[in-house]
């Protein structure tokens, strides 16, 4: 069984990457570069003023398998970000 602590990173990753493809089509007469740096800023910021109140990080395969996950997860959001 998964654990909701498995589930709401990957939940997070799809819902930013959704975020950042409807922003793109709201403000599309905004340049994407004032846009993704204010994206990371504030995601950057939550991430690391929330993150430690609510996960700890133990190394393992399935963490790593994770983290690559949801690095793939983002990159995918970013990618049609652009497209």
């Amino acid at each position: 069984m998964i654990s909701t602590a498995i589930i709401i990173p990957i939940i997070s990753a799809f819902l930013a990457a959704i975020a950042g493809i409807l922003a793109r089509i709201l403000l599309k007469d905004t340049p994407a570069k004032k846009m993704l740096a204010i994206n990371f800023l504030v995601m950057g910021a939550t991430l690391l003023v929330l993150s430690p109140l609510f996960y700890k990080f133990l190394v393992s395969w399935q963490s790593i398998t994770l983290v690559i996950l949801i690095a793939i997860i983002d990159t995918l959001g970013n990618y049609f970000y652009f497209k």
